[in-house]
């Protein structure tokens, strides 16, 4: 039926039929998901192949038809005549930028099959594997969080896990952003493989932090599935990953799992992107002195000379040098 609107939008030169078909067809091939994951036969990865490359060519003619914009002249897209130069100008903007995360959204599925991360049937063992490696996941989360009884309210919301803060603060900028049925909270893990990927269609989301998440969750599946692979390297090849930024959500990572030291090591060397945002500083610096970490912590300081944007940053590194020189003191005296 898709195959026939195509042919029509075609024939008819109907520009707005013709740039919905593909997006039509890539929610209509991903919404037949089985349970938590995705599968990939050959017949489904060709048929995303030639979805990919129609894709391209819209794209291209997106991309020509935003340089043909004459006033006065109905607007392919919504078909207004009412609009101003600049008005047309952001309605083929968001038409080329949907296009390039319908795109994006395609060629990660690709890459996942690629990778062979995707069987290519919903076997029972396959079913069962995956199911596992969920609740492993999610009772993983718990026990940190368990780690954090005697901490504070406060201390909590900032320190629950990194990951968690990466998800909060994508809520809290987008709405909610897992898209998916059974979904009854915007926690991670995701609900499914397909709302996790279907991230890159929320509407001018940030690419970066898209990037951030798929990343952790990828050393995630090949920590569970016990992948021996570096899947991280061609991940940032496939997608323009700065290597720094693939280095810095693997610390995270680290650092949500309790490997303090070895995490804080990578972070503090010249491999990894040094975090921008506060509230990643004000969780690894909280983390570090709950943990006793107060060497480590000072070395942060030191490195990463967080900006102090509100008193709680400043009383955190005044807490940083007070204890510091305490266990310094303590060291002399023994």
């Amino acid at each position: 039926m898709l195959e026939g609107q195509w042919s029509e939008a075609l024939a008819a030169n109907n520009i707005r039929t013709i740039l919905d078909w593909p997006k039509n067809l890539t929610i209509k091939g991903y919404s037949h998901c089985q349970g938590l994951w995705m599968f990939l036969d050959q017949s489904s990865f060709i048929k995303l192949h030639l979805l990919l490359w129609r894709l391209q060519n819209l794209l291209t003619l997106v991309q020509w038809s935003r340089k043909q914009l004459d006033v006065g002249v109905p607007c392919m897209i919504c078909r207004g005549t009412q609009h101003s130069s600049a008005g047309r100008h952001n309605c083929w903007n968001q038409e080329h930028w949907t296009m390039k995360q319908h795109i994006r959204l395609g060629q990660l599925v690709q890459w996942w099959g690629i990778m062979g991360l995707l069987p290519r049937f919903p076997e029972s063992q396959e079913l069962r594997r995956i199911s596992q490696m969920w609740k492993e996941m999610e009772l993983s989360h718990q026990e940190i969080n368990l780690k954090a009884a005697g901490w504070n309210k406060r201390e909590i919301e900032i320190c629950g896990f990194l990951i968690e803060s990466m998800v909060t603060q994508l809520c809290n900028r987008y709405g909610c952003i897992w898209t998916s049925e059974d979904c009854t909270d915007q926690l991670y893990p995701p609900p499914t493989l397909q709302a996790l990927l279907m991230l890159v269609l929320v509407p001018c989301i940030d690419n970066m932090s898209v990037q951030g998440i798929l990343m952790y969750f990828i050393l995630d599946v090949a920590n569970f599935l016990q992948y021996k692979d570096n899947l991280l390297q061609p991940f940032c090849h496939a997608f323009t990953v700065p290597y720094s930024f693939s280095q810095q959500i693997k610390a995270f990572w680290m650092f949500d799992r309790g490997r303090i030291k070895a995490s804080t090591e990578l972070l503090l060397s010249s491999r990894a992107a040094v975090p921008q945002l506060s509230w990643q500083h004000r969780y690894i610096i909280i983390s570090l002195l709950k943990r006793k970490q107060y060497y480590m912590a000072m070395k942060y300081l030191q490195w990463a000379k967080p900006p102090i944007e509100a008193i709680e940053d400043g009383k955190l590194c005044a807490e940083v040098l007070l204890q510091s020189r305490c266990t310094l003191a303590s060291s002399l005296i023994e």
